[in-house]
């Protein structure tokens, strides 16, 4: 199930609310946070080598331009 929403939305409060409707119960087995703000997991890298780590490093964004997100 994907789920669109805004910050203080509670996933697994809402999987259980839905299995309380439905009578039968509900839990969260995996929760992944896929956007938040501007950032987006298909932008994310790995570190799974010196190449990529090195791109990395030149990827970091200053916390003062984060604060005029």
């Amino acid at each position: 199930m994907r789920v669109h929403c805004s910050s203080g939305t509670y996933i697994r409060c809402l999987a259980k609310d839905l299995g309380d409707i439905l009578g039968c119960g509900a839990t969260v087995k995996t929760l992944r946070r896929e956007k938040i703000s501007n950032f987006d997991v298909k932008d994310a890298m790995s570190f799974s080598n010196e190449i990529e780590s090195g791109k990395i490093v030149k990827s970091i964004i200053p916390y003062e331009t984060l604060i005029g997100m």
